[in-house]
C-alpha cells in the first residue's frame, strides 16, 4: 500500500471512531432494539418537558420525573446487558 492510501485509510478511520465517539451513548444498540432506544429518548424529553413545566401538574409532576429517572436507569442498565452478551 502507498504512502497516500495509507494515509487516506487511517483518516477514514480516524473519521468514523471520531463519528462513533460524538454518538449520544443511547444510540449504540439502536439497531438491535429501536424501539428502547426510542424510550429513552422520548422519556429523557419529557423528564425535561415536566422540569420546565410552569406548574406541577396537580403535585404529579415530582413523582413523574422520580419514576422517569428510575425507568431510564432500569432501560439502560438493560442496555449495558444487551451490549455485553
Amino acid at each position: 500500500m502507498d504512502k497516500l492510501n495509507r494515509r487516506s485509510t487511517l483518516a477514514m478511520g480516524l473519521g468514523a471512531a471520531a463519528a462513533i465517539l460524538a454518538l449520544p451513548l443511547s444510540s449504540f444498540g439502536a439497531e438491535m432494539h429501536p424501539r428502547i432506544h426510542a424510550a429513552i429518548d422520548a422519556l429523557a424529553a419529557a423528564r425535561e418537558e415536566l422540569k420546565a413545566a410552569d406548574h406541577d401538574f396537580g403535585g404529579h409532576g415530582k413523582d413523574a420525573i422520580e419514576a422517569i429517572a428510575g425507568a431510564l436507569h432500569q432501560l439502560n442498565l438493560a442496555m449495558d446487558w444487551a451490549k455485553a452478551h
